[in-house]
């Protein structure tokens, strides 16, 4: 082997272990990042902790435990007053960090009374 050629490859398995290094940065960064699904459980504990006076909470996962997509029903004598969006709002701060995670999320809000005239 010539001393050209030698050169060449120390070089070259330079390159590679340097870029190889910064690969594994690279993963090791996105894993500090990855987070555990969200969950009907997790958004259903979240929302009980939050809003006050929870009559009923219905979480159902819509992408069948990807925990990408959620429905949501909340009743509690808490929106006694408000209108949609007030409640709307109340609940998306409630889950503002798991709405980080989700593609989709629908959410309808009632009071007690509403809830007793919609479920008959």
């Amino acid at each position: 082997m010539t001393s050209e050629r030698i050169e060449k490859m120390k070089i070259d398995d330079e390159f590679v272990e340097s870029h190889s290094t910064i690969a594994q940065g690279r993963r090791t960064k996105r894993q500090r990042h990855y987070k555990m699904p969200v969950s009907e459980q997790g958004l259903r504990e979240r929302i009980e902790s939050t809003i006050p006076q929870v009559y009923h909470i219905i979480v159902t996962d819509l992408s069948y435990g990807c925990g990408q997509s959620f429905d949501i029903v909340v009743v509690s004598d808490f929106f006694q007053g408000k209108n949609k969006l007030m409640r709307s709002r109340a609940v998306n701060k409630a889950v503002k960090e798991e709405l980080q995670e989700i593609h989709a999320f629908s959410c309808k809000c009632y009071t007690e009374e509403e809830w007793s005239k919609i479920v008959v």
